[in-house]
C-alpha cells in the first residue's frame, strides 16, 4: 500500500513538472500562465484558447487585484498583437491625441488610431487600445527592443510608465506555445 502511494506521488510529481516546464502552469482560473520578469503570460482554456501578456503596477496599499494602471498585448494572430491600457481615473473616452514614447521614438497616437474599451469589449471604464494594425505592429517591435513605454494622455494632463523587462520573452513565449497547440 505504501508503494502504491510512492508511485502515485512520484507520477503525480512528473506530471505537475511537466505541466510547469518552461515557466508555464495551470491556474485555478483555467488557465495557462507564465511569469517572465514584469509580464504575465495569461492563455484562456487551459492554454488552448486566446493568449495575452499583461503588466499590472500595483500601488503600495492600491488595489491589488487591478492596480492603477495595466499594459496588455493580446496575440490576435501570429506574429500580430493589439496593445491595451487601463489606467486608473482615465476618462471613459480619454480626449485628444496621445503620445507614446518608446525607444528613443515619439509617437503621435491620432483620435481615429485608438478607441476607449478593450479590443475585445467596448464598454470597459478606464481602458482603451489601438485600432490602427500598422500602429500595433510598429509599437509591439519598439517595445521588444525598448526598456521602457510612457504614454501621455488627455493632452498631456495624464501619464503612465511602464517597465518593459521581459516582454520579448513574454511574447517568444507565448509564440512557441501557440505553436506547439
Amino acid at each position: 500500500m505504501r508503494q502504491t502511494h510512492l508511485l502515485a506521488f512520484l507520477v503525480l510529481l512528473v506530471g505537475c513538472r511537466a505541466s510547469v516546464a518552461g515557466g508555464w502552469f495551470f491556474h485555478e482560473f483555467g488557465e495557462l500562465r507564465a511569469y517572465h520578469q514584469d509580464f504575465l503570460n495569461v492563455c484562456t482554456q487551459a492554454g488552448h484558447g486566446e493568449c495575452r501578456t499583461v503588466q499590472y503596477r500595483l500601488p503600495p496599499g492600491g488595489d491589488s487585484f487591478f492596480g492603477d494602471a495595466s499594459l496588455t498585448v493580446r496575440r490576435t494572430a501570429p506574429r500580430e498583437y493589439r496593445v491595451e491600457v487601463f489606467v486608473r481615473d482615465l476618462p471613459d473616452v480619454p480626449q485628444g491625441p496621445m503620445t507614446v514614447m518608446v525607444g528613443g521614438e515619439v509617437l503621435l497616437i491620432r483620435e481615429d488610431q485608438w478607441a476607449p474599451g478593450t479590443s475585445q469589449y467596448t464598454n470597459v471604464a478606464e481602458t482603451f487600445h489601438l485600432s490602427d494594425a500598422s500602429l500595433n505592429g510598429r509599437l509591439v517591435k519598439l517595445m521588444r527592443r525598448s526598456r521602457a513605454l510612457r504614454i501621455i494622455y488627455e493632452g498631456g494632463k495624464g501619464q503612465v510608465r511602464f517597465s518593459l523587462r521581459g516582454f520579448s520573452a513574454a511574447l517568444d513565449a507565448i509564440e512557441q506555445l501557440v505553436k506547439s497547440r
